[in-house]
């Protein structure tokens, strides 16, 4: 019988892990015996082409000592080591279930997707059961660690990260595990984003789009305030947002305050159709990325692969991942927190730029297929898998 894998992920399905169903499903489709499961159901309903993962509690994480923002600031004051021991013994239920289906369906290893709850019990339940563990690393998960990140680290047998800020942030954390961390993108399927060959012409006015979370890390708020500069400088443009999150009545609040709110649509949670279409329907992608109060930041957000596979002039900063793909060659970069700077970027996207935005379209679709084709991708996350449970097939 073929060694099995636990493939672990926080909550399933949630909208805008794109990156996280599309990695599975490539691994699926490569023919690798994954079990998929998660702790916890996610916030939207699976659709029919996307993996199928099962729970393994039926309801979403409890309040926990970190809900409300006493209690998180007490949480953040707690060594880690002592919000490890808490998280173990509250979800102590969980670790037990997920030993009991390692053992159901002979996994050999356990893979966790993100390096906090998830790899947390994750590598619990591979010491419970004698399994072997591995980590998926994003970008929150190791800039802004819940727990001892060097301690997960050093016993796992390999290790994922999608993007070079976490990528090195991880060897800092736990040189001795440098050899085991590999940084390997999520990248997109580009057979299905194909390029629009036709030249940039941007109407008049200009069309945005904003695609993501409504949270601090986004820097909306900046985007909204660039808009306000340029309707006060008689350039108006109209800005879609698509998405959905905890600032979405403020920033809704904010709008209506800088007087723009006529010329913003708000898209709410679209499908990976409605993304497509709303890219086609867009003249440039907006990224206003910042790292947040509480050091969280972007990696490479799905959705700006996926404009410049489209063709689709991107504007936005180079906080955390985001510069791994975006600079002056590839799109417009502006500084975060900088309404001025992007008011400034957009206005010349809309009148002095379309020879450059040529350029630099063109540019950017080149170097996704250099360095982030996601089948491609997948093989080297596919290979590391296969080293470990041939390991056991051959035991």
């Amino acid at each position: 019988m073929a060694s099995t894998a636990i493939y672990l992920l926080g909550s399933y399905p949630v909208w805008s892990e794109t990156f996280l169903r599309q990695d599975l499903a490539l691994l699926q489709a490569a023919g690798l015996p994954l079990h998929p499961l998660a702790l916890f159901p996610g916030d939207t309903a699976p659709q029919p082409d996307w993996p199928r993962v099962a729970c393994l509690t039926p309801a979403g994480p409890a309040a926990g000592p970190a809900s409300g923002r006493p209690r998180r600031r007490l949480w953040d004051c707690l060594p880690a080591r002592c919000r490890e021991a808490w998280s173990l013994w509250s979800h102590r239920r969980l670790r037990r279930a997920l030993v009991l289906a390692a053992r159901e369906v002979g996994a050999v290893h356990i893979h966790a997707e993100f390096a906090d709850l998830p790899g947390l019990l994750a590598a619990a339940a591979a010491r419970d059961a004698g399994l072997s563990y591995s980590l998926g690393l994003h970008a929150r998960d190791v800039h802004r660690p819940k727990y001892r990140l060097s301690a997960m680290l050093r016993g796992a047998r390999f290790v994922t990260v999608c993007n070079t800020a976490a990528w090195a942030a991880a060897r800092a954390a736990c040189p001795a595990a440098a050899a085991a961390i590999h940084l390997i993108p999520h990248g997109i399927d580009l057979s299905a984003w194909a390029f629009r060959e036709a030249p940039f012409v941007p109407a008049q006015p200009l069309r945005l789009l904003y695609a993501g979370r409504l949270v601090e890390k986004k820097g909306v708020d900046t985007l909204l305030e660039a808009m306000a500069i340029l309707d006060r400088d008689g350039r108006p443009c109209r800005l879609a947002l698509a998405g959905a999150g905890p600032l979405g009545p403020s920033l809704r609040a904010l709008a209506a305050d800088l007087g723009i709110a006529t010329g913003l649509d708000w898209l709410g949670v679209l499908t990976r159709d409605g993304v497509c279409e709303a890219l086609s329907r867009c003249d440039a992608l907006v990224a206003p990325s910042r790292v947040g109060r509480d050091g969280d930041r972007d990696g490479v957000p799905n959705v700006l692969l996926e404009a410049m596979a489209l063709g689709v002039p991107v504007v936005g900063t180079s906080v955390g991942g985001l510069g791994e793909v975006l600079d002056e060659g590839t799109g417009w970069v502006v500084p975060p927190d900088a309404p001025a700077a992007l008011a400034a970027a957009l206005g010349a996207l809309a009148t002095r730029a379309v020879a450059a935005a040529e350029v630099r379209r063109r540019a950017a679709r080149a170097r996704l297929e250099e360095r982030y084709d996601a089948r491609r991708l997948a093989q080297q996350r596919a290979a590391l898998f296969e080293a470990v449970l041939g390991n056991h097939r051959g035991r």
